[in-house]
């Protein structure tokens, strides 16, 4: 019998925001003779690395940089060696940094509400303690939705209380619409994001289904 396999992604999003928002803050890390391909936004002239990063910090979109160092150009990216490790790797003359701006948002809800362009992409947000990236969903259903978890049904890891088979240390959750992968970020993780009061979507990719929890009732 052919088995038919579906995926589906749980996001979550605040009903409310509690905490006012913190003040923006940088972090950086540097690798000589690397350079991350395929996703520079812009490209300038610069008279160092460090008038290369404050570029980065006055463009929204800007996740990380390659500072070629014949030449002094800066190129701006709007994706990270995290987020996309297969684009990232040796280049010589070149110095790559991340500049993940750790905001102190707590949800991609807080960011949407503070920046409404924003697009649809991984940001950093504050879990409990730590600084974590998560996929924001943007553009669907008044934007600013945080990916908690990707089932897939030829498995239950997802029904798991711990976090499951996390992309990376800093990244739990890619988005994927092909090919889906059960990822789950802990519940102790998925409680903090939606603290007292939230909403979960249910995205069933194959039907093409939406469900939506908010006080434990199902709504489509």
């Amino acid at each position: 019998m052919l088995k038919h396999y579906f995926g589906i992604l749980v996001i979550v999003i605040f009903a409310k925001l509690h905490e006012a928002l913190e003040q923006c803050r940088d972090s950086t890390y540097s690798v000589y003779g690397h350079s991350l391909s395929r996703h520079v936004i812009s490209t300038s002239s610069v008279s160092s690395l460090t008038e290369c990063v404050m570029m980065c910090s006055d463009e929204f979109r800007c996740k990380s940089v390659n500072f070629r160092l014949k030449g002094k150009s800066c190129d701006l990216n709007d994706a990270d060696r995290h987020t996309h490790p297969e684009d990232y790797g040796p280049k010589e003359g070149s110095v790559y940094m991340d500049t993940s701006r750790k905001n102190g948002f707590k949800s991609c809800a807080e960011i949407h509400q503070e920046t409404p362009q924003a697009e649809s992409d991984y940001y950093w947000v504050k879990i409990g303690n730590r600084d974590a990236q998560v996929y924001c969903d943007m553009k669907n259903y008044g934007g600013g939705w945080t990916l908690a978890v990707s089932i897939s049904s030829k498995n239950n890891d997802h029904l798991q209380r711990k976090a499951n088979n996390c992309l990376n240390s800093t990244l739990c959750v890619p988005f994927n619409e092909k090919n889906m992968i059960a990822r789950k970020l802990s519940d102790e993780d998925i409680h903090k994001l939606a603290q007292t009061e939230g909403t979960f979507r249910v995205d069933l990719l194959n039907g093409m289904v939406t469900a939506f929890l908010s006080d434990s009732k199902w709504t489509r």
